[in-house]
């Protein structure tokens, strides 16, 4: 898992690149290494518990997470090559796009796994229905 861990910090962009670049930042190459070779584990178990596909998140997901700080970080960045910045916001459009409307599909139970609880007595649920 481990040689997988610096492949992926090898990709020229992905999710896992990026988790290995933020960690190696503050604890160093090997430690990221680990750290991206257990999600690695983390997403391979979750691909065979859920039988779904893996979803790359992409390189900017971080980014994306939380814009403001990456708008500041940025700035700051720029500021100390010695350049003078100002951000905006673009406008938002007025109108936002029509979203249709999605049927709700109702999922069937989901059956719980492990052992049936006891049956509780009946004076419990309905204290008018016990024999006492």
């Amino acid at each position: 898992m481990t040689q997988s861990g610096w492949a992926n910090s090898h990709r020229k962009d992905g999710y896992l690149r990026e988790v290995f670049f933020r960690i190696k930042a503050k604890a160093g190459a090997k430690k990221a290494v680990i750290a991206v070779a257990h999600k690695l584990v983390v997403i391979a178990n979750s691909i065979l518990k859920t039988k779904e596909p893996y979803r790359e998140l992409g390189g900017d997901y971080f980014d994306k997470l939380n814009p403001e700080r990456t708008a500041h970080r940025l700035m700051v960045r720029i500021a100390k090559l010695g350049f003078e910045v100002e951000i905006k916001r673009r406008p938002v459009p007025a109108v936002a796009p029509a979203v249709e409307a999605v049927p709700v599909v109702e999922e069937p139970i989901k059956k719980k796994r492990g052992r049936p609880r006891k049956a509780l007595p009946l004076g419990i649920l309905n204290p008018e229905a016990s024999t006492s």
